[in-house]
């Protein structure tokens, strides 16, 4: 048996997809249909009927009761369904209590969770949940969720699953197609070693999260000195547009270096580095 995660798959969502929709990844799907068909498949291809699926949330949308009956019977394995904001519970335990009872050889196939599961693997605690989990910098404790599409997470600790996540990790597994627990290992052994190296975790910084972000740094960095919100982001988000330009990684380091020097003196704060792609700052 092998188990998988995946999150928002939105099944019957008809805003996300088609030429108008607000999810990139689901613009070539000219309707909720194809965009269904298309992540079954993707599904199907990966999972087989003994393997065991966490879905974190945001599995149906607009969906009549036998339409969701429907799609459950066409997808592989076991489900364990956590509760998603666009999830009814009194609709996930209906369905949940439909699959128990019934004797067409699905029996037992979908268990419903309005909050959340645990898991402990190889010494690491993966708390699942919809929403990341604020855990704070805690040795091999890890936030596995959806909700935030195409967005990426706060915190390296956070690990964004669903089907239209931009993680570097899971860059080259293909849309729809639920995410193995080999694949999420290695992504948060390879995290785990950069917060040990670092003594620290990562804020992420883009266009989708900043409202967020901007909170996130005045927790963290204004206790320790009094710069202005306004001005840590706005250096931070000017050596971010700078990544486009011809210089090297060396020259962009020491740009950012001396672009914060001043902000780390007046804050008491050390600046460590930043990830190869420029995207990670790490402070401590």
């Amino acid at each position: 048996m092998n188990i998988f995660f995946t999150s928002d798959t939105h099944f019957g969502h008809k805003n996300i997809c088609g030429p108008n929709g607000f999810e990139e990844k689901r613009k070539i799907f000219k309707d909720t249909h194809e965009m269904d068909k298309a992540i079954i498949k993707s599904w199907n291809k990966v999972v087989n009927e003994e393997d065991t699926v966490y879905h974190l949330g945001d599995f149906f949308l607009h969906n009549s009761y036998r339409a969701c009956i429907d799609i459950i019977n066409q997808l592989n394995g076991s489900i364990v369904w956590i509760a998603g904001n666009h999830d009814s519970h009194k609709s996930g335990r209906r369905l949940e209590n439909y699959f128990k009872n019934n004797s067409e050889g699905s029996k037992g196939k979908i268990k419903f969770c309005p909050s959340g599961e645990r898991l402990i693997v190889e010494g690491y605690t993966l708390y699942l949940n919809h929403f990341g989990l604020l855990t704070g910098p805690r040795k091999k404790i890890f936030s596995v969720h959806g909700h935030i599409h195409a967005a990426k997470p706060m915190y390296l600790s956070h690990i964004n699953v669903g089907i239209d996540n931009i993680e570097s990790e899971f860059k080259d597994t293909p849309f729809g197609e639920p995410i193995s627990l080999d694949s999420l290992l290695e992504c948060v052994k390879r995290r785990e070693s950069i917060m040990v190296e670092n003594g620290t975790y990562s804020i992420y910084h883009n266009t989708k999260s900043m409202e967020v972000g901007q909170k996130i740094q005045e927790k963290i960095l204004l206790k320790k000195g009094k710069a202005s919100i306004d001005e840590i982001i706005e250096r931070i988000e000017s050596f971010q547009t700078s990544v486009s330009s011809e210089k090297s990684y060396d020259e962009l380091l020491k740009d950012i270096q001396e672009s914060l020097k001043d902000i780390q003196e007046l804050n008491q704060i050390k600046f460590i580095g930043v990830s190869e792609d420029i995207t990670r700052t790490f402070f401590e």
